[in-house]
């Protein structure tokens, strides 16, 4: 294959749980858009998954070492030989940008106490995918130049504008530039994937039919390692996707099943014995990997024994700290009397104790998506598509089945990988996803008159020239709901400045989590700045104010911002990185 006149689009799907990469060349989209190319990996006991554990060791220089299951075994041999300490190893970090501000500066802490920068933990994990990809194609491509590919990194829809951008800089600090970059929101490219394949019958419920015909109506439910991730969309006219409601979601993904599971451990043996567990990292290896297959095992049946392998040391450990009780004898008068056995290195335990580490992921997504579900936008949705690793859990579907029974429940084939495989196509058709719905609102900061029926005194401000007023007034440019088309959606406000002849303005963009009502008065203090314009003015005269012109343009996923001075080329943009 020659790469000449071709173009490569590799996806790179940096999960909580689990990550991964997959590609396909422009060629393969014409011919069938579905036939994209995962890489395989190994876990080192047998079990080949097209996606790797999301965990990363680095050497005591701070160079990378390995990533994924091979991090995992390298870092346990390294624990066995107790040749550890100044080795750093990280997993299952994504969620930091969820619940933190993360910045440039934020470090994440080791497993050996040590830290390190969040940006260089995530580029080089992107950097490892990306060198990778590049290494397995140098055998089939001849003279493949990087300006022939296009990279696609998916994040969730729910996720807020910095750390979108944390992701890009990321993206960019591991080599792929900037111009070569493109985010894809992970239900979307889903949406993308499932327009492409077919549906697991054995997950449907109600009516069956083409999801992608003009006018039809969906839901997509992205049930992820991290998060639950949820957008909704009518296929208009052109077969193309418009947003009917802002994306939502929350942290309730499979990691909420595990801290189940850890609870479940922590009564039956007790929390001493599992926290001493937890310092072998061995063992508790081989236990989280045997927990991970029997999450996507678990039956329907409460009646049902399970059954999972425990490492020698558990009993060993619950000996010591119980001054040689056995087992069995603890948990007598108990609610596991009776319902678990132990033998031989193996646990026995009624399957009732399993499905209840499903309580949060279900109890959240169910009560979420009742409440979705009634908004005026979405009355007219009945089709609702599981996509995502957790969405392969019987117990999930047949929730999701029994508490909606008057809408459609569909999963794809390849549910876990959809996410994946979607945004390989998006890199070929972006133009899919026609419009989103603004899960924000934007605003300038500026000066009005003061008005002391209406403005917080404590903002009451006199001007140069005599006039009292209201300093860190939030001017609206966009209202959250709002309608934007991809790529061409463009809000434009002039502004002046606040005094006669200044030489340099600064905009500051400020975000607001909910909608602004006309008439309604919002100040800065209680709004977020995610940046600010440094415009240096070139045409004004020193008893004139100088015009700007403030633009905020919507590409993709992400936003930018342009200050102008008016009826000029000067102008300054930026993207919402608040952070330094």
């Amino acid at each position: 294959m020659s790469s000449k006149g071709k173009l490569i689009s590799v996806a790179i799907d940096f999960g909580t749980t689990f990550s991964g990469f997959a590609y396909s060349t422009l060629d393969d989209f014409k011919q069938n858009p579905a036939k994209v190319f995962t890489t395989t990996w190994n876990d080192g006991q047998g079990m080949i998954t097209t996606k790797a554990s999301t965990a990363v060791l680095f050497k005591p220089d701070g160079t990378l070492f390995e990533c994924g299951y091979d991090a995992q075994i390298e870092y346990a041999a390294l624990v066995e030989r107790k040749a550890q300490a100044d080795w750093l190893y990280f997993s299952r970090f994504k969620m930091l940008l969820f619940h933190q501000n993360v910045t440039t500066r934020t470090r994440l802490r080791a497993e050996n106490g040590s830290s390190m920068k969040a940006l260089d933990i995530f580029s080089a994990v992107i950097r490892y995918f990306k060198d990778k990809f590049l290494n397995e194609m140098r055998d089939k491509v001849t003279n493949l130049s990087l300006e022939r590919i296009i990279w696609v990194l998916t994040v969730p829809a729910i996720w807020d504008d910095n750390a979108k951008e944390f992701m890009a800089m990321a993206a960019e600090q591991a080599g792929i530039p900037e111009k070569s970059l493109r985010l894809v929101y992970e239900p979307e490219a889903a949406a993308l994937f499932c327009k492409h394949t077919s549906f697991s019958s054995e997950a449907l419920s109600g009516k069956k039919g083409s999801i992608f015909t003009r006018g039809s109506k969906f839901m997509i439910i992205d049930l992820g390692g991290g998060t639950v991730d949820i957008t909704s969309h009518e296929v208009n006219s052109d077969r193309r996707l418009d947003a009917l409601a802002e994306p939502s979601g929350g942290p309730w993904g499979g990691v909420l099943v595990d801290a189940r599971w850890q609870n479940l451990l922590e009564e039956l043996f007790g929390a001493d014995v599992v926290n001493e567990l937890c310092n072998d990292f061995t063992d508790k290896l081989d236990l989280d990997r045997d927990i991970e297959v029997k999450k996507r095992a678990i039956k329907l049946s409460e009646l049902e024994i399970a059954r999972l392998k425990l490492p020698p040391c558990v009993m060993s450990i619950f000996t010591e700290k119980n001054e040689n009780v056995p087992f069995m004898e603890r948990l007598k008068g108990s609610k596991f009397e009776v319902k678990v056995e132990y033998r031989r290195g193996i646990l026995e335990i009624l399957n009732k104790f399993l499905l209840e580490t499903y309580i949060d992921p279900v109890s959240n997504v169910t009560a979420h998506l009742q409440r979705e579900l009634s908004r005026r936008e979405l009355k007219d949705v009945k089709t609702l598509i599981l996509v995502g690793g957790l969405s392969d859990s019987k117990i999930i579907r047949a929730e999701l089945q029994a508490r909606f029974p008057g809408y459609t429940l569909l999963m794809p084939e390849e549910a876990a990988v959809s996410v994946l495989k979607g945004a390989v196509i998006f890199g070929h058709s972006k133009a899919f996803i026609k419009s989103h719905k603004l899960p924000y609102s934007y605003g300038v900061c500026t000066n009005v008159p003061f008005d002391v029926n209406i403005h917080r005194k404590f903002l009451k401000i006199q001007q140069s020239d005599g006039r009292i007023m209201c300093s860190d007034v939030i001017h609206p440019l966009v209202r959250k709901g709002e309608t934007i088309v991809v790529e061409e959606t463009t809000r434009k406000k002039l502004f002046h400045s606040p005094r006669p002849g200044m030489r340099h303005i600064e905009v500051e963009i400020y975000k607001i989590p909910q909608d602004i009502e006309p008439g309604s008065v919002l100040y800065t203090i209680d709004c977020k700045r995610v940046c600010t314009l440094n415009l240096d003015v070139q045409n004004v005269q020193n008893d004139e104010k100088a015009t700007v012109s403030v633009q905020m343009h919507f590409g993709g996923t992400r936003i930018e911002f342009t200050a102008n001075e008016f009826g000029t080329e000067n102008s300054v943009s930026c993207k919402p990185r608040w952070f330094p």
